[in-house]
């Protein structure tokens, strides 16, 4: 079985669906991981730590990339016009938004795609581990406590 790690399009993100732990846990339960060129950049994961992680970075050719994937992993919904170029009856596993992008599960439906929307996972305890609205929330909550703590030491370093 082949995953396929996408490059983030949308502006202002960050995220990478697959750090290079992941893809050695992959790697070990049996799947071939590939990942997009430069899927890692934004968040500080280069394409050479994948490849120390065992994966194969795919440079150019995305849809061959998309076409021989049985799960393709993204954070956003994968771009509209990529999704033609997946494999029939391949999944897709990212935050699909569906209430926002009714076009992309349409798409899915149209090609014969499997999509799983991460924000749907229900909020409970033996989903936890999967649940990527806890996860995001438990971050955004150190970093505004270590905001919080910059402003305080910056107001008693001025004084």
């Amino acid at each position: 079985m082949r995953i396929a790690v996408l490059a983030e399009t949308a502006p202002g993100e960050r995220r990478v669906a697959a750090v290079p732990e992941t893809v050695e846990r992959l790697l070990n339960a049996g799947w071939e991981v590939r990942v997009e060129s430069g899927a890692g950049l934004a968040a500080y994961f280069p394409d050479d730590v994948y490849t120390a992680a065992g994966a194969t970075v795919v440079d150019d050719d995305l849809d061959d990339l998309l076409r021989d994937a049985d799960v393709v992993l993204s954070v956003q919904p994968p771009p509209l016009g990529t999704l033609g170029a997946f494999r029939e009856g391949g999944t897709v596993i990212s935050m699909m938004a569906p209430s926002s992008y009714g076009d992309h599960i349409r798409a899915c439906r149209d090609h014969g795609l499997t999509a799983f929307a991460l924000e749907l996972v229900p909020r409970t305890a033996r989903a936890q581990a999967m649940d990527v609205l806890s996860a995001q929330a438990l971050v955004a909550g150190y970093r505004a406590t270590l905001a919080a703590v910059a402003v305080v030491a910056g107001a008693r370093t001025a004084d």
